[in-house]
């Protein structure tokens, strides 16, 4: 790509030159949510050069050519959805700790919440773990598990009990083990001392660990999320907007209970993210890549579908990279995986069709709104890609929104006409950037006089306060968003059905 410098805008004045230190990265504040200062790697308005670039062709030449044609230049237009000059009107280091503060805020909500309605114990037919006598605990023990417990429900119970005992029963199968083996090998970490002398219970040492992992992983993952979102749409405000949605996200409870969202979403975005930055030779953010996505399929078997953004950046890579006079220097630098599918259609109706059932209904509905981003997504990512003068322009910006776009579609195939219906909220905003993409795409559009220090006011809940009162789509967005952080939290904690 060629960096901002090499293509200046003539129309900039000097007091516009402040998009360009957000165009890059400092090695200081690299590794969280600054907003990318001096980082080379995401120019806003950054062409990518191809190995055939070779002289302008003519007007009537370009009205000539087909979508799928291959013209003999391509130049990357700089984003429409970029940031102006006059949008920056506060400094790096305060939306670091505005985003910090506000992603942090948001999970000791979520830890309220739950504390505070997890005493509810509904009776229901879930496996509820292995009884503990009372005497093997001490008070410590009975503290954390009355603070934690809301954490511990439904499939968290199957993530503990195989991180404490290993794999016993048989439908703890359909779990894949990663997520249980940390807490395991980060219990037996610190954890050891204190169960040896007997100050704690290894039940409630996996406990803690499971909690903090969660912690660690969703902060962490809301840092890469930045900067995929930044990278991809050239935009800080669309940036920022993304990680309020995250941090406010329709599927809260699974990023702090003992579930694998947060260290999959993680290792998902981290995966996306290496494939996306250009400081390092591809072959290398490949390798990288494929290992966070093997250890994010070790974590869950929906992981292995992220290997289709494996194959949509080699193709991205191979076709950018090809010189057309000579096509026999093209190589294929990936071979097709070979799947491993786990069956759950014995626990769960796992199979076609197996989901549809009358009382199956309120699933369905409660995915609906999921259901409903998919759809708007792709009815934008179809225009947009249509957009483009050609396939390959848009193969030239790394595919634009349309990896994302199809692996959510994908997701979205196989609730409708697979899997649990309802688990589709939880599944979208924790294993695809693709949400926050587009539902920060609109939300930036549609308020085009906010500056970047209107996204911090006003608290609890910054701009999403404010953006929920233009309108009916907006306040649908924000009950959507509201309702099911706070009533799926207390129904979880309460051992209630949510997603």
């Amino acid at each position: 790509m060629n960096d901002v410098e090499d293509e200046p805008d003539s129309s900039c004045s000097d007091e516009g030159r402040v998009l360009d230190n957000y165009a890059v990265d400092t090695a200081e504040e690299s590794d969280s949510f600054c907003p990318l200062v001096n980082d080379n790697s995401i120019s806003a308005a950054a062409p990518r050069k191809l190995s055939f670039e070779v002289n302008d062709i003519k007007n009537e030449e370009q009205t000539e050519m087909s979508y799928f044609s291959i013209p003999s230049s391509i130049t990357c237009e700089k984003s429409g959805d970029a940031d102006s000059s006059d949008f920056f009107d506060t400094s790096a280091s305060q939306i670091k700790d505005f985003l910090f503060a506000q992603v942090l805020g948001i999970r000791i909500l979520v830890f309220m919440l739950q504390f505070l309605f997890n005493s509810w114990d509904f009776s229901t037919d879930a496996f509820k773990g292995v009884p503990i006598e009372d005497e093997e605990l001490t008070r410590l023990d009975h503290l954390i598990h009355r603070v934690f417990a809301g954490f511990k429900r439904w499939d968290a119970v199957h993530m503990l009990h195989i991180a404490q005992h290993e794999y016993v029963y048989e439908n703890s199968l359909a779990f894949f083990p990663f997520y249980p083996m940390t807490i395991r090998i980060l219990s037996m970490a610190w954890a050891t001392p204190f169960v040896h002398f007997g100050i704690l219970h290894v039940s409630s040492a996996l406990l803690i660990s499971a909690v903090a992992i969660n912690l660690g992983c969703f902060i962490a993952a809301a840092a890469v999320l930045y900067r995929i979102v930044r990278r991809v749409s050239h935009s800080v405000k669309q940036a920022v907007i993304a990680v309020l949605l995250f941090s406010a996200n329709p599927a809260s409870i699974f990023f702090s209970a003992a579930y694998t969202e947060s260290l999959y979403c993680l290792l998902t975005f981290t995966g996306i993210w290496l494939l996306l930055e250009d400081n390092h030779p591809f072959f290398i953010r490949y390798l990288g890549s494929l290992l966070c996505f093997s250890l994010a399929y070790a974590t869950r078997s929906n992981g292995l579908i992220n290997l289709g953004y494996v194959g949509f950046f080699c193709l991205v890579e191979f076709i950018v990279s090809t010189d057309p006079e000579n096509p026999s220097q093209r190589r294929i630098i990936f071979k097709r995986p070979v799947p491993v599918i786990i069956s759950r259609a014995k626990y769960w109706h796992v199979s076609l069709f197996g989901y549809w059932q009358f009382r199956k209904i309120p699933c369905f509905l409660m995915a609906a709104p999921a259901f409903h981003v998919v759809a708007f997504g792709a009815r934008q990512t179809w225009h947009r890609a249509w957009s483009k003068r050609s396939f390959l322009h848009l193969l030239a910006e790394n595919g634009d929104h349309v990896p994302y776009t199809l692996h959510a579609i994908f997701m979205a195939l196989g609730a409708l006409f697979v899997y649990n219906a309802e688990v589709l909220t939880r599944m979208l905003f924790s294993s695809s950037p693709f949400p926050y993409l587009v539902l920060a795409q609109w939300m930036s559009r549609i308020t085009p006089q906010v500056r970047l220090s209107d996204l911090f006011v006003p608290q609890p809940l910054p701009f999403l306060t404010y953006f929920c009162r233009r309108g009916l789509p907006e306040f649908l967005l924000y009950l959507y968003l509201m309702v099911y952080l706070v009533f799926g939290t207390t129904m979880h904690a309460m051992w209630l059905p949510f997603t």
